[in-house]
């Protein structure tokens, strides 16, 4: 489920309240998680409500997708965001998203039962092994990002 750090609301939550009806009428499990976006590091306010959507929803949150200008420009350049900044936030927070998705459901139960400051720290060492270059700004021109 998509959710705007920015416009969290009680709209936000009747997606969830669908889920509940779905499952119970299908008589299947259904798994549900929620994704943060636009989530903006500078404000302390971010963090605490994180916090409390994760107390809510313990196991459910998936990792946050934080504001980042090249969320803006990649579709100037027509191009995802991993293809035209792929050294940007952005674009490592997408490709973990991808990969969550992709991972056998007992790998994907193991990681959601990591708090999100735990997660968040095994971001870390990766974040500084994929930076750019030094003096690189991580972003691709547009014939490169074609090529």
């Amino acid at each position: 489920i998509y959710t705007s750090i920015n416009t969290l609301s009680l709209h936000d939550a009747l997606p969830i309240y669908t889920f509940a009806v779905l499952k119970d009428k299908m008589k299947h499990d259904l798994r549900v998680w929620l994704l943060p976006t636009k989530v903006d590091r500078r404000v302390p306010l971010a963090g605490e409500i994180l916090d409390a959507i994760e107390e809510a929803f313990p196991g459910r949150v998936l990792d946050p997708i934080h504001l980042d200008p090249a969320l803006l420009n990649a579709p100037l350049v027509c191009d995802p965001i991993t293809r035209s900044f792929p050294h940007s936030k952005a674009a490592r927070e997408y490709g973990r998203l991808a990969r969550f998705v992709t991972m056998p459901d007992a790998q994907r139960e193991r990681w959601m039962a990591l708090s999100l400051a735990q997660r968040r720290a095994a971001f870390e060492h990766e974040d500084e092994a994929l930076a750019p270059p030094e003096g690189g700004s991580g972003t691709v021109e547009r014939g490169a990002a074609q090529a």
